[in-house]
């Protein structure tokens, strides 16, 4: 009613006014599109701001900034166009872009610039969304480095000195000896403890970690590593459990130290050049003198896969499919390789030839089928993936020790089927009733826990029981303090996640999703200055968070 004088003018007087009346009275509606064309019908210089503003709560981020860059240009109410032109760049990714200009808005218009868009931090709404949540489970298979690196590390071979004391693979499916199962990996691990007592505490870690006990396996290795601080395998060992556990800035670190005790460790050196990428730490001098090693050796099987490896790590996918054609053992960290590499080529048909041979030849681990499922059904719909889905699983015999207790990666994905199929309450109180009777370490499952309660959106729970890992079991690992700070978030507690957030940054400095979280929620606190540091320091130039996200609390 308050629109309708103005949309039936009787005079063409006062234009420019009657216009933003009616832009203001649209915006009171949410009928943001109308009150942008109330604006842009006639269109003065003082209406860019406006239009900035409107755009990007439209999430048309291009044209938001045009506007906005219209407004500091032409001098109007310079702060607050600066400080909106700040947040538009960190939505868009210009991280380095936003921080510069946060620094300098702040310098100029100290007492103004908290003032105009007070923000609130949030987990993306993305992650909860189970219309979404199809999507997010294949996209982090098919295009998250992270999630991608993790499964090839679940398939990776653990190291020791056979009988010949030359170096053997032991996995499920390794390289250099033939044990596909857990039974005979442990007759071999027997006949290799007699070698040396160095031997028999790796042989005994491997052989936790093949049972699925990767915390006590960790623990052991690193025990180890500082009774024999220059022993190549160990460190290699101890890497890969760390990978697994999700714990990359220690897995990048003991990786590299196992390669320069024996720089014939290619598989520590490629792990070493995958672990950099993924902490945003790549060095440049090491991955061309690797490079250049590896390209001297023989063209065999294994020399073969490394640099296939190298080819995947430095994004170049094209050239993997000389590995992707070439004839090889049925192994499993082959498999899922291959599988990966035809995912990313749109190879149907390919992925899911390896993701069958997987589930063959390792029929109890939950993440094969996982990965089985993305390849068949991923391109159905939501109702009809979650049915196959579940279909498939009921028929299967799961040694649920490998959520309970084993890789993060299993986790995450088993916790991210479990949001699609609808089943995650019910996982969450077959975790409790586990937790309940759990006479053992109880770390891995209150991990278990504690991540499908952030999916369950009990964050307060999370938060408490990632508080309890920390304080308690002494688990203060940088990825530790990363999911406790989303858990914080999650429940409101800015303060908390800050701290948390500032303890994983001293101990992986150049992790961006950790260093933006940590800008985001200094801004919140008003402290652009601790933005300002966190921002600058992030490497990549176009960044888009997986798990954190902000609302701007304005007037128009």
């Amino acid at each position: 009613e308050a629109l309708s004088p103005l949309d039936h003018r009787s005079s063409q007087d006062y234009t420019l006014i009657q216009n933003q009346l009616r832009a203001k009275i649209n915006v009171l509606f949410s009928s943001y599109h109308k009150a942008i064309a109330n604006l842009e019908e006639d269109y003065q210089d003082e209406s860019a701001l406006s239009l900035g503003l409107l755009y990007a709560n439209l999430g048309d981020l291009i044209l938001a900034k045009k506007y906005l860059r219209m407004s500091i240009a032409q001098g109007q109410n310079p702060s607050k166009a600066q400080m909106a032109l700040a947040l538009v760049n960190l939505k868009a990714g210009q991280v380095q872009a936003a921080a510069n200009l946060l620094e300098s808005t702040t310098d100029m218009y100290p007492d103004t610039v908290h003032t105009h868009y007070p923000i609130e931090v949030t987990l993306k709404n993305s992650l909860f969304d189970i219309n979404l949540a199809q999507h997010n489970f294949h996209e982090n298979i098919i295009h998250n480095d992270s999630t991608i690196y993790q499964i090839l590390f679940y398939f990776s071979p653990f190291k020791i000195f056979n009988a010949n004391q030359s170096i053997s693979y032991i996995r499920k499916g390794n390289a250099n000896i033939s044990i596909d199962n857990i039974s005979s990996a442990s007759k071999e691990l027997i006949q290799s403890a007699k070698l040396s007592n160095v031997n028999l505490n790796i042989a005994q870690a491997i052989q936790l970690a093949l049972n699925f006990q990767l915390q006590e396996a960790n623990e052991l290795l690193l025990k180890m590593s500082k009774i024999y601080p220059r022993h190549s395998v160990v460190h290699y060992n101890l890497g890969l459990t760390f990978a697994q556990l999700g714990e990359i800035a220690l897995a990048h670190k003991h990786f590299l130290k196992s390669y320069h005790l024996d720089a014939k460790n290619y598989l520590s050196g490629v792990f070493t050049m995958m672990c950099a990428k993924l902490i945003n730490q790549e060095n440049e001098k090491f991955n061309e003198i690797f490079i250049q090693t590896i390209s001297l050796e023989p063209k065999n099987e294994e020399y073969d896969f490394y640099r296939a490896l190298i080819h995947y790590n430095n994004s170049n996918f094209l050239a993997t499919y000389h590995w992707l054609e070439r004839p090889k053992k049925d192994r499993p960290l082959y498999l899922a390789f291959d599988m990966i590499i035809a995912m990313s080529l749109n190879k149907d048909t390919l992925s899911q030839s390896y993701s069958k041979k997987l589930i063959t030849m390792l029929p109890n681990d939950i993440l094969p089928h996982l990965l089985y499922i993305d390849s068949h059904y991923s391109k159905l719909g939501p109702k009809f993936f979650a049915r196959k889905a579940i279909n498939h699983l009921k028929r299967q015999d799961f040694n649920m020790k490998d959520f309970y207790y084993g890789p993060f990666i299993t986790k995450y994905l088993y916790t991210q089927y479990a949001q699609v199929t609808g089943s995650l309450y019910p996982l969450r109180e077959q975790i409790k009733q586990r937790l309940s009777a759990e006479n053992n370490s109880p770390v891995s499952l209150i991990q278990s826990l504690a991540l499908v309660d952030i999916f369950t959106q009990n964050f307060e729970e999370a938060y408490t029981l990632y508080n309890q890992l920390i304080d308690d079991y002494k688990q203060q690992s940088s990825h530790t303090l990363f999911l406790a700070a989303i858990a914080a978030t999650g429940a409101s507690h800015p303060a908390n996640a800050i701290a948390l957030l500032e303890i994983a940054r001293r101990k992986s400095p150049h992790h961006n999703e950790s260093r933006y979280a940590l800008g985001l929620l200094h801004l919140q606190l008003q402290n652009n200055e601790g933005a300002v540091i966190s921002f600058k320091y992030m490497s990549d130039a176009d960044f888009q968070s997986q798990y954190f996200n902000f609302n701007i609390k304005s007037e128009f």
